[in-house]
Parts: structure tokens; C-alpha cells; sequence
């Protein structure tokens, strides 16, 4: 019932917990008719392997008591009917049959596999929700496909032979890590943590909410507030206490937010005390266990930042964090080939009249809209298109592309310098130079973008 229509918000399934947990012996679950008997000599039960997934399965769903009586009592009756077969695994028979090595069938080992998984995914699933409902938790709204990745440009011009990796590959790499997917070349060596870095407004945040729903998993935002509610003198211990809960996690999506900001106020003469106390030297193995727990249990983390200069070095290198991605205001690469995408597929689906010099504002909006944010651009209207013409409002970009209007205000991003380190100083150059009037390396871009990117 609860598979068929994935609806599990049923009592019905509730009370079916609740009795097949006091039903649960020694042995399994009592069957008292068998399928068939012949000159009393065979036996055939359905398989108690196959019963206990099914009930895994409605345990997993269902938040009813979880007994250990009951999971002792399985684990005993899997280990009664197995046999350990040294270098080639572990083999099951049926309940009722001889236990010698030799009985022990295909059949009822690969029933049996199925069951041991869905206890695994059980025991995943209420471990989460015990550990979940100590953090904030947030539903996201778009998926990786919908997103407007600001790197494109970047990417495409510094090449393959670059170390930094394009926003998009890095999210789609750490979903594969959460859906235990292996990738082929270049991507056989996982990737699931990463320190996103940039000016505030660049929509950190955000694509590690797209890259949760669009992996169908929980998304866990960490703050500094999770760290200093117990104040200044349990920094360390409460610490300590929220990584190992995090390294318990299975299938999740890992945010810490906001860890360049002061972590507590002034107390007494005491000054205020920032993220680097975290990631003091002997909280750096706490961040190496998350690390090797993420890898196992297919979580993928990020540490988003606006200031990587402040940040430890120790804390963020290879072996914690997997890569360091720059996330900046969309280049004009991004912002040309994101607005062309939304500007046609406008056309397309509503089949307004095109102005007649609709280029020539085009290529204005492209120009003018240098250092925006991301979360005010991507907005509908601006650099997404509106569902309907009927949707179009004024001072938003699609209703000057389409109806004449001004020019839309908008106010472009902070540009603080002095907080930038050299990775990003060495990146923003290459972005401000895809800006310029068309040079031999944009031009070469820009067509690498129409092969490619924006076909």
C-alpha cells in the first residue's frame, strides 16, 4: 500500500507497524498455513528474509517505536540461517532447511541481500531523523537544472588545464557521490566537499540547496549559532558534538553557513571570538572523521564563505575539503548565454511580437547588468523569463527587452578588494577582462560558448 502510491501518512500502516512488531519471535514471523506440502515431505513457506524487507521497508516510512528486541531477534534469525563461505561472502538457505554448506541456494542469499539493505536504509532513515531535529532544516526550491551557474566564461578561459573546477561539473560530481554513482574519466576520483567562496549575494547557499533536492535528500544548514548556544566555555565541547552527529548522517546534503561572521557578541571584557576558533588545531581531526564518515555514507558537505583570506589554511586543505570553488557575479559569458536561453524560450512559449530592436537592448541588458546578484537576477522577470506575457511587470528587464520600458535600477554587489586573496584577485582579473570589447581571447570564448554551453 505504502510503496504503490508512496503515501505512508496512513494509520492503516501505522497499526500494521505497531502489530508486526508484537508479532515478531525468536524465529521470525509465525506462519501457521504453509504454500504447499507434498506426501508430507516438502514444506515451502514464503521466505521470512522476503517478510522482513517488507517490514523494514514500512519501518523505514513509518514513525512508530523502534524495538531492539525486534531488530535482535532478526539479526539472530539472519545469522541462524547463513553460512560464512570465507573468500566467496556469506550464503542464506531457507528457514526449514538442511544447514549444511551445500543447501544454501542462490535464491534465498539474493532475498536475503535485499533484506539486510532494507534494514540498512531503515536504521539511515530514523538515525537521520534523530539527528535532524537538532539542526535547522530547509526545503529548497530549484534543481541543479534550473539554476543560473555564473562561471562559464571563467571556466571556459582558463581551460582544462586549470585546477579550478566549473560550479556546474562540481555539483553533478558531488550528486553522483550521494546517489553512489561511479562516473567515468575525468571523474573517477570522487568529489563531496567543497569551500565555496565569493562576495556575499552570489547564491552560495543556493546551489547547495539545488544540488539537495535535485539528490532527493535532506538539507542541513550548520551556523555558528549551532556551535556557540551553550556559550563561550562549551565552544569546543559543542563542537565536537555537532560534527560527530553530522558524521552519523547517510544520504544529506551539509552546509556550513556564515563561519566568517563573529561567532558571540562582547562578554564582559572578553572581545568577540570568530570562526578560527572552530578550527583550531585540535578540532582539525573532528573535520578530518567528517570528512572520512561523509565518504562511506555518501553525504556531500561545503563550507560556503565570503571571506576565504581569514580562513585556516590547514582547515580547508585537501583531505577536509575536496576542492575550493570561487563563486562570483555571473561573467558576460553567463549573463549572455542565460539571458539568450530565457530570452527564446519567452518567444517560444508565449509568441510575443519581437521588437524590432530587440538586439540592441540585448546587448545593453548583457552589458549593464555587470556585478549583480544572483538572487536579484534570477529572479522571473529579470534573468529568468516570466511564466506568461500577462506576467510581465515593469522596472524588471524582460518588460524593457519586450515593451519599451526604462532601463530597470539594480545595485550591483560590493567590491571589497582588500579581503580577497590571491586565488580570487587572479580570477576576478579573468572575469572583468571578458567585459572588455571583444578581444581575441573573448571572441574565442564566445564561440566556444555557441558550440558548446548555448547550443
Amino acid at each position: 500500500l505504502g510503496a504503490a502510491g508512496q503515501e505512508w501518512d496512513d494509520e492503516r500502516l501505522l497499526r500494521a507497524a505497531k502489530f508486526l512488531t508484537g508479532a515478531m519471535g525468536r524465529d521470525g514471523f509465525p506462519i501457521s498455513m504453509p504454500f504447499h506440502t507434498a506426501g508430507g515431505v516438502s514444506y515451502f513457506q514464503p521466505s521470512q528474509q522476503h517478510i522482513i524487507a517488507a517490514y523494514a521497508q514500512i519501518l523505514e516510512h513509518v514513525d512508530t517505536v523502534l524495538s531492539p528486541v525486534v531488530l535482535k531477534r532478526i539479526a539472530r534469525f539472519l545469522t541462524h540461517t547463513s553460512n560464512d563461505l570465507g573468500n566467496d561472502g556469506t550464503a542464506w538457505r531457507w528457514a526449514h532447511a538442511d544447514p549444511r554448506p551445500q543447501r544454501h541456494s542462490e535464491a534465498q542469499t539474493a532475498i536475503a541481500t535485499i533484506a539486510l539493505d532494507r534494514l540498512c536504509r531503515m536504521l539511515d532513515r530514523r538515525i537521520n531523523d534523530i539527528v535532524l531535529r537538532h539542526f535547522n532544516r530547509k526545503t529548497p526550491t530549484l534543481r541543479l537544472q534550473e539554476l543560473f551557474y555564473p562561471d562559464y566564461g571563467l571556466a571556459l578561459s582558463l581551460g582544462a588545464d586549470s585546477r579550478r573546477v566549473p560550479i556546474s561539473i562540481a555539483l553533478e560530481r558531488m550528486r553522483a557521490h550521494i546517489g553512489s554513482v561511479s562516473l567515468g574519466e575525468p571523474y573517477t576520483e570522487r568529489l563531496y566537499s567543497a569551500v565555496f567562496h565569493g562576495p556575499p549575494g552570489t547564491g552560495k547557499t543556493t546551489l547547495l540547496e539545488a544540488l539537495a533536492l535535485s539528490a532527493g535528500v535532506p538539507f542541513v544548514e550548520v551556523t555558528p549559532s549551532d556551535i556557540v548556544m551553550h556559550g563561550t566555555d562549551a565552544v569546543e565541547r559543542r563542537a565536537r558534538a555537532v560534527l560527530r552527529a553530522l558524521s552519523f548522517l547517510t544520504r544529506a546534503v551539509v552546509i556550513f553557513d556564515e563561519f566568517d561572521s563573529v561567532l558571540q557578541t562582547r562578554v564582559g571584557e572578553q572581545a568577540p571570538q570568530s570562526i578560527l576558533t572552530f578550527l583550531t588545531p585540535n578540532m582539525l581531526p573532528k573535520l578530518k572523521m567528517l570528512y572520512d564518515a561523509a565518504k562511506d555514507r555518501e553525504v556531500a558537505f561545503a563550507l560556503a564563505t565570503n571571506v576565504l583570506k581569514k580562513l585556516d589554511r590547514a582547515a580547508i586543505r585537501s583531505g577536509r575539503f575536496d576542492a575550493t570553488i570561487g563563486v562570483y557575479p555571473a561573467d558576460a559569458l553567463s549573463r549572455y548565454g542565460r539571458l539568450y536561453t530565457e530570452v527564446q524560450r519567452f518567444i517560444d512559449e508565449t509568441g510575443i511580437a519581437i521588437p524590432p530592436d530587440l538586439t540592441q537592448r540585448f546587448a545593453e541588458a548583457v552589458r549593464r547588468s555587470r556585478a549583480w546578484s544572483m538572487q536579484d537576477i534570477g529572479r522571473p522577470g529579470w534573468f529568468t523569463r516570466p511564466r506568461s506575457v500577462s506576467k510581465l511587470r515593469p522596472d524588471t528587464l524582460f518588460y524593457y527587452l519586450f515593451k519599451n520600458g526604462r532601463f530597470p535600477p539594480m545595485t550591483g554587489l560590493a567590491d571589497d578588494r582588500d579581503l580577497w586573496s590571491e586565488e580570487e584577485i587572479r580570477e576576478w582579473k579573468v572575469i572583468e577582462s571578458l567585459e572588455e570589447p571583444p578581444t581575441s581571447l573573448a571572441s574565442s570564448i564566445r564561440e566556444k560558448s555557441e558550440k558548446a554551453a548555448f547550443k
